[in-house]
């Protein structure tokens, strides 16, 4: 996995330009255009983050690729949609 590799060792990527700090980027931009929910972007990316990494390493350690990915993506989908009023 990208997460554990050697490049990713060799090669550390400032904080500003990290995976949370790009999600949180997305997030926000998201939320201008009104498709993801008012939720803090930068806390949220930081726990989606987490999130993702957690399932690469569900997936290097045997887990079903295809249940991970599902999973994942409900819990995406749960964190950024926003609600729809009745």
């Amino acid at each position: 996995a990208l997460f554990h590799s050697d490049f990713a060792r060799n090669r550390p990527v400032p904080v500003h330009r990290g995976g949370p700090a790009r999600l949180a980027a997305m997030i926000s931009a998201g939320q201008e255009a009104g498709v993801f929910a008012p939720v803090p972007a930068g806390l949220t990316a930081r726990m989606l983050f987490a999130a993702m990494h957690e399932a690469a390493d569900a997936v290097r350690e045997g887990a079903d690729r295809l249940a991970v990915t599902l999973a994942l993506d409900a819990l995406l989908h749960r964190a950024l949609t926003p609600e729809i009023d009745p």
